[in-house]
């Protein structure tokens, strides 16, 4: 256990993704309780390196980290280098071994041996808060490592994930973004419980946050109660994350994912039926092993059809580790570039238009920044979806007041703030 009688200088070196951010306020919680003050690490004693290891341009980065670290440690006041996270279990043996200058690997279930107990996480999002409503992935994709970086799908207990929500709306948080591998699948798990319905309908009684979001929705155990739910409750956003990941049956039997272009689109329609201004989100995979010019005819009609607000395309990573890397049939990578550039055009078309539809009208919008001062409406999720730019305004973070939408483009909109009601 880390003394708690010095106050020494610590800093946490968060890379990754909203689930691993969580992560990374737990540790700067617990160090703070523990009398550590927070700084960079260029003026700190110990750093914690919180990593990420999804594909090879995160452990890319995670390493560059790492050693940048290392030559601090070589002239400056850092003394330790602490690595958590993804990459600290599978790759532990690695690291000690290519990077000896590390101190200690430890796996983030492991860091109550070296800081105590958990307790309230330090927010550092502004105006929102994420909640990690489960660990590790039950899924068996062909193209992902994270069940061997982070173990099987595993729902943390209602009764934590309330307690942890109030802490983080007496923080300051305006929006909870739940996020999770899948969180369609939250509860499956327990032996009793709530599932996620039941978890947002818990959190809507214990909190009074405005905005409740609901991130990474696996189309293929969409929950209809989920649905209902919206529908008679305006605070739970009617914002669907679905990784549909491609829309080619034969690529996604490659990929082990269900779904065709037809369930995709019925899904979207009977979404839409519910909810006529819902927002869409998804993300896909381009030049996957096997990938034909056939199949991305497929997907390049669905997108069309889907008519999604926003689309993260992602060029296909090789990893080792992963079942499709001794799949047939690689794509050349500047052939997937030419692809994925294709895509992006004609879903920027789509986004550009229905950004355009909402010029003239008023909506809330939720500040992330004063100078500049920016925020989101309640269809873009943080981080991902573009901004709102409040130009000639100055707005606390936090604050969730209303503006006109003035212009639109492709990525993100412009509005004149009216304030708060």
């Amino acid at each position: 256990m880390m003394s708690r009688t010095r106050k020494r200088a610590a800093a946490v070196v968060h890379l990754g993704c909203p689930k691993n951010l969580t992560v990374s306020e737990e540790i700067a919680g617990r160090l703070a309780r523990g009398g550590w003050r927070l700084t960079a690490p260029e003026e700190a004693e110990v750093a914690f390196v919180n990593s990420c290891g999804f594909v090879g341009e995160a452990k890319k980065e995670t390493l560059e980290r790492v050693l940048e670290l290392v030559e601090m440690k070589k002239g400056g006041r850092l003394k330790r280098i602490v690595f958590t996270g993804c990459m600290a279990g599978l790759y532990r043996d690695e690291l000690l071994r290519e990077v000896p200058e590390i101190d200690a690997v430890v796996e983030p279930g492991r860091l109550d041996d070296l800081l105590g107990p958990a307790g309230p996480r330090l927010v550092t999002t502004p105006g929102y808060a994420y909640l990690r409503i489960a660990e590790g992935c039950g899924h068996d994709c062909a193209f992902c490592i994270i069940p061997q970086l982070t173990g099987p799908y595993r729902s943390r207990p209602a009764v934590e994930l309330l307690a942890e929500a109030r802490d983080l709306e007496r923080q300051g948080a305006r929006e909870l973004v739940l996020v999770a591998q899948d969180s369609t699948q939250y509860g499956s798990d327990l032996r009793r419980g709530p599932d996620i319905t039941g978890l947002v309908r818990r959190l809507l009684r214990a909190t009074a946050f405005p905005w409740i979001r609901v991130m990474y929705l696996y189309p293929e155990t969409f929950p209809t109660a989920l649905l209902e739910l919206m529908r008679h409750e305006p605070r739970v956003l009617p914002y669907f994350d679905l990784p549909f990941q491609h829309a080619s049956p034969a690529v996604l039997r490659r990929m082990r994912r269900g779904g065709s272009p037809a369930h995709f689109l019925r899904l979207i329609e009977r979404i839409r039926k519910a909810l006529p201004h819902a927002a869409f989100r998804s993300s896909f995979i381009v030049g996957y092993p096997g990938e034909t010019d056939a199949d991305l005819r497929i997907l390049e009609n669905f997108i069309r059809a889907a008519r999604l607000d926003r689309v993260g395309f992602f060029l296909y990573s090789d990893e080792p580790e992963a079942a499709s890397h001794t799949q047939d049939g690689k794509v050349a990578r500047n052939a997937a570039r030419t692809r994925l550039r294709r895509l992006a055009r004609i879903q920027k078309a789509i986004s550009l238009k229905k950004h355009r539809a909402l010029v003239g009208k008023i909506l809330p919008v939720l500040v992330e920044s004063s100078e500049p001062c920016r925020g989101r409406i309640a269809s873009m999720a943080p981080e991902v979806d573009g901004h709102v730019s409040l130009a000639g305004t100055r707005t606390d973070p936090g604050v969730l007041g209303k503006a006109t939408i003035i212009a639109a483009y492709p990525y993100h909109l412009r509005a004149r703030w009216h304030g708060t009601d």
